[in-house]
């Protein structure tokens, strides 16, 4: 198993919305590296399915340090590969 751990802050507000019944929030990270003329961001979507990102939505806002940590993995869907974090 693969643990990966994300540490940076919200791009945007946390968007939620119906999917079949259920509720999927979208969040974009930013983490910055380096400093100076070195300094670069790298951006991370991730998105929490039901209550986990009800409750994301109503605590946390565009500029909010965040952390996210969990396993991570790769699934197929339509010809595209996707990481996941769980």
């Amino acid at each position: 198993m693969i643990n990966a751990t994300i540490i940076g802050r919200l791009g945007r507000d946390p968007e939620t919305k119906s999917v079949n019944g259920s509720t999927v929030t979208n969040v974009s990270i930013a983490s910055d590296h380096g400093w100076g003329d070195r300094k670069s961001t790298t951006w991370v979507r991730a998105a929490f399915w039901g209550k986990r990102g009800e409750t994301l939505a109503a605590q946390f806002k565009k500029g909010d340090p965040i952390i996210i940590v969990g396993a991570v993995y790769t699934r197929e869907h339509e010809g595209k590969t996707y990481v996941e974090c769980d």
